[in-house]
């Protein structure tokens, strides 16, 4: 498991009364089916929600590649 694969939730709130949080999570790391270059990067430490993934193991792989 690595920053591509495991699927993170997020959410904004910068307003005043309002907070966007996406109806699904997405890894950290997107990449081009047909080249597996990278094409995105979702990296917002104040934005970030919680993990698609219990808790062990799988988190504890993310959190590595994450440091």
């Amino acid at each position: 498991m690595d920053l591509s694969s495991i699927k993170v939730y997020a959410h904004a709130s910068g307003n005043e009364g309002v907070s966007i949080q996406p109806a699904q999570a997405f890894p950290v790391l997107s990449h081009a089916p047909e080249t597996s270059g990278l094409t995105q990067v979702r990296w917002n430490t104040a934005d970030r929600a919680g993990l698609n993934v219990p808790f062990g193991p799988m988190m504890e792989s993310w959190y590595d590649a994450a440091a």
